[in-house]
């Protein structure tokens, strides 16, 4: 943002548990303790020597959540909760860059949005309540304990009201 200030930027963001969820299951670099991304950020530092995998998570977790809360109020950021997107949060991306879609391109855009974004060949079905029990109640209440209040203010910069609150 210091570099580019006036170029357009997205905050796609997701309820925690669902997030670090899925990282148990297939930890991305950043949530894996790669200490090569230490320079990025020092969340990125690697697991603490008294550290569980969980722990780090949330706190790399919690870090990009607070440079998050730092930007969304800028001009020329859009903030988003991944359980908003559909077609026409799409178009309301693309108005955000300056790029108009046509007829063809909505099309296309709904037909792919049927598939899962991981398994293009399966149809895809919402999974946020599948997700969550990938992990335990303690680790859920845990994650929403140190979480939940970053997560809910950037929800109040979100395009539209999200149907179902976020749980404490």
């Amino acid at each position: 943002r210091a570099l580019y200030p006036r170029v357009p930027v997205l905050l796609l963001i997701r309820d925690p548990v669902e997030v670090l969820a899925s990282h148990q299951r297939l930890a991305g670099r950043h949530m894996a303790g790669d200490p090569s991304l230490a320079g990025l950020n020092p969340a990125f530092a690697g697991l603490k020597a008294d550290e569980s995998p969980l722990d780090y998570r949330i706190r790399v977790l919690q870090a990009l959540l607070e440079i998050m809360n730092g930007i969304c109020e800028q001009p020329g950021v859009m903030t988003l909760d991944y359980s908003q997107l559909d077609a026409k949060k799409i178009r309301a991306i693309g108005n955000h860059f300056g790029i108009t879609l046509s007829h063809d391109d909505d099309t296309r855009i709904q037909q792919r949005m049927k598939f899962h974004s991981k398994e293009l060949h399966r149809a895809f079905q919402p999974d946020s309540r599948q997700k969550q029990q990938q992990l335990g109640m303690p680790e859920r209440d845990r994650i929403r304990k140190d979480l939940a209040s970053s997560y809910r203010r950037l929800l109040t910069f979100t395009l539209a009201p999200i149907n179902e609150a976020v749980a404490c």
